[in-house]
């Protein structure tokens, strides 16, 4: 027995030395070394020997295996090496040669209009003001004059957000207001930053909000931007001026025409849409709706520890992307979520 399996290492180790490449290589351990290799069934037959026996056998096949297997990885190693000769002799690379010319990316047409937006309100002396995503239900719906039976609080408008709870409600008796949502309006941060700070307030808060919708004109997250003053003795009249201005300097339209209704919001009192006059299946005064806005309902001042006494405000949300749309006559607000260069190179 002894005698074999010296014979077959012998074997074994000089078809590892002469062996060409890797796949080779491997099937040469699967052959010696493998579960139905000759070398396993010495070991198999070590129970027939006599109990004198059976001591150096076990060495002598112990000794065997690690001695291909050791041949195996110095063969492996040595093939390794020869592949990276080979890579280095036909792949090398010339670094003083000039370099080829690489495609530069650029800003996306929504993060691109931000940017416009924090300009022009910032030549108005509006600073940007952010907040989080995900969000309390306090700061996203109540402290928004939004009673708890309110539809936007329901599961089909709304995304909630399991095994997460509000760190920073102040509501803290109103057990119903221990859940968190995807913010649906970027109103929450008006919220947040009136509790941490004193008038007079001027800030936009753009961001990334979320709703249940999806279609050619909506999308479940979509950008959206807030705007809020207040001061001593805010009127309608700022509103409509600060609005108008932006829009025209924003589309381009210095002759932009803007139109208020009469709506209802539950965080604002009155409650305004506001349509822009567009020009649009064939008509030159095509109006269309781009956000809403209102003077501040005082609910909404005093939960962001303002006095109502002596302040007032106005408030004001446009879709983002309603607005780029608009501007560069998009027709289908999924295409700016497609990452589709064909699109994107446009702008």
């Amino acid at each position: 027995m002894l005698q074999k399996l010296e014979e077959l290492k012998k074997i074994a180790l000089e078809a590892i030395k002469n062996t060409e490449d890797e796949k080779s290589l491997r099937d040469l351990e699967i052959q010696y070394l493998g579960r139905k290799s000759e070398l396993n069934g010495f070991a198999k037959n070590i129970a027939s020997l006599s109990k004198e026996e059976k001591p150096e056998a076990g060495k002598q096949i112990n000794l065997a295996k690690v001695a291909i297997e050791n041949e195996i990885e110095l063969k492996l190693a040595e093939l390794e090496d020869k592949k990276m000769e080979a890579l280095a002799i036909d792949e090398w690379i010339d670094v003083t040669a000039p370099s080829k010319k690489s495609q530069e990316g650029s800003r996306h047409p929504i993060s691109s209009f931000i940017d416009e937006i924090i300009s022009t309100f910032g030549r108005m002396g509006f600073s940007q003001a952010e907040g989080p995503e995900i969000e309390s239900e306090w700061f996203n719906f109540t402290a928004l004059n939004l009673d708890a039976d309110h539809p936007a609080r329901e599961m089909q408008d709304t995304f909630f957000v399991n095994d997460v709870k509000a760190k920073d409600n102040p509501d803290t008796e109103d057990n119903r207001d221990s859940g968190m949502v995807l913010r649906t309006q970027t109103s929450s941060v008006q919220i947040r930053h009136m509790m941490n700070s004193t008038p007079p307030i001027r800030i936009i808060a753009p961001g990334k909000v979320f709703r249940k919708d999806h279609d050619a004109t909506h999308s479940p997250m979509f950008h959206q931007v807030e705007g809020l003053m207040v001061d001593e003795a805010v009127s309608l009249k700022n509103l409509k001026a600060v609005l108008l201005e932006s829009l025209r300097e924003l589309l381009g339209k210095p002759e932009l025409k803007l139109r208020f209704r009469l709506s209802y919001f539950p965080f604002t009192e009155p409650s305004l849409e506001m349509d822009i006059s567009f020009p649009m299946k064939g008509k030159p005064d095509y109006w269309l709706e781009v956000g809403g806005a209102g003077m501040v309902h005082p609910n909404v001042l005093q939960n962001g520890g303002v006095d109502t006494e002596k302040y007032n405000g106005f408030a004001f949300g446009l879709g983002i992307d309603r607005l780029v749309m608009i501007k560069y006559g998009v027709k289908d607000l999924r295409l700016f979520f497609e990452n589709d260069l064909r699109f994107l190179k446009q702008f």
